[in-house]
């Protein structure tokens, strides 16, 4: 069995990672993207919240010596248990709001049966977060004290009567149990689980970022090349950049005077970090990122200039 101390460390770093990848997403959207907050970052945060409450909680039961040693029975630990129980039952469900709100962003009005789908998941999973929320606090009766006074409507239970609690009530788990089957069927450490929900809420939306990192590379490379004696582009050739589309959330389909130019642009809250969208098309575009540059080439010849004009896209 993994000693206490251990489960700690494991608790603290994924809690580190849960962290990382939040500020990860909030730096894509507000730094990046140039955008506010949306619905889907909100329920990340409070999931984030969550966990550090849990945390906080495990660390004091591990302070108390009361996480392996279930014998340790007063106030103190008994708030602290109900707090626990109440942070994750409760907590792991603003993960899945994220990821939902997310869902209602990637998906447009236009498909009007997947929105449906949408809505009823979106209901379902609401009506198991109410649920939840009122069977920790009012398990054992309309007083949620009972948990830690060991009383219920001023009615003190018979010695050796076991009293009602929500944390060891095995009736509440099996509850709780079927409305996250899945979660809990892979639960290892409930502070484990819920910041890796909320990890892999906040990945979505951090591509962005690794693009920009790995384009920082490519250029970090190309100007140790340039040091190094390689010269990328001739003192003759002067370098105007065009327009830069990618990732501005407008699909462009065909070019020229003869060809029929198609454009659907999101509302700004479906820049999710995601390039892949439904679309009314009937079908997924992949838009990428594609910049679009021009170089003049000028060359005297006898006093006459002459003017060629090459057009590079590239595809990032």
């Amino acid at each position: 069995m993994i000693s206490s101390r251990a489960v700690m460390g494991f608790e603290w770093s994924f809690m580190t990672l849960a962290y990382t990848s939040v500020a990860c997403r909030i730096y894509v959207r507000v730094v990046m993207r140039k955008a506010r907050l949306f619905s889907a970052d909100y329920w990340l945060i409070a999931g984030l919240l969550s966990c550090q409450g849990l945390l906080i909680c495990d660390t004091i039961t591990y302070s108390m010596d009361a996480m392996d040693n279930f014998t340790i029975d007063n106030v103190a630990i008994r708030k602290v248990r109900f707090a626990t129980n109440h942070l994750f039952d409760t907590g792991i469900y603003f993960p899945k709001f994220s990821i939902i709100a997310f869902y209602f962003n990637l998906v447009p009005i236009s498909q009007p049966k997947i929105r449906i789908a949408l809505y009823c998941l979106a209901g379902i999973t609401a009506s198991f977060a109410v649920i939840t929320f009122f069977c920790d606090w009012f398990w054992c009766g309309p007083d949620p004290s009972v948990n830690w006074s060991g009383t219920a409507d001023g009615i003190f239970r018979a010695k050796g009567e076991q009293e009602c609690t929500s944390f060891t009530s095995m009736t509440l788990m099996r509850l709780l149990w079927s409305m996250n089957f899945i979660s809990e069927v892979l639960n290892i450490w409930a502070t484990a689980e819920i910041c890796i929900s909320v990890i892999v809420v906040a990945l979505t939306a951090v591509r962005p970022l690794l693009r920009k990192l790995i384009n920082l590379k490519s250029t970090t490379l190309l100007t140790s090349e340039d040091q190094s004696g390689v010269q990328a582009i001739p003192p003759n050739r002067s370098r105007k950049p065009g327009t830069f589309n990618g990732g501005t959330g407008v699909y462009w389909q065909g070019t020229g005077k003869n060809h029929q130019r198609h454009a659907e642009t999101m509302s700004p809250e479906s820049i999710a970090g995601s390039e892949t969208e439904l679309n009314n098309i009937n079908g997924i575009t992949l838009s990428q990122n594609v910049t679009v540059s021009r170089e003049t080439i000028t060359n005297s010849v006898n006093g006459q200039p002459e003017y060629s004009t090459v057009h590079r896209i590239e595809s990032v």
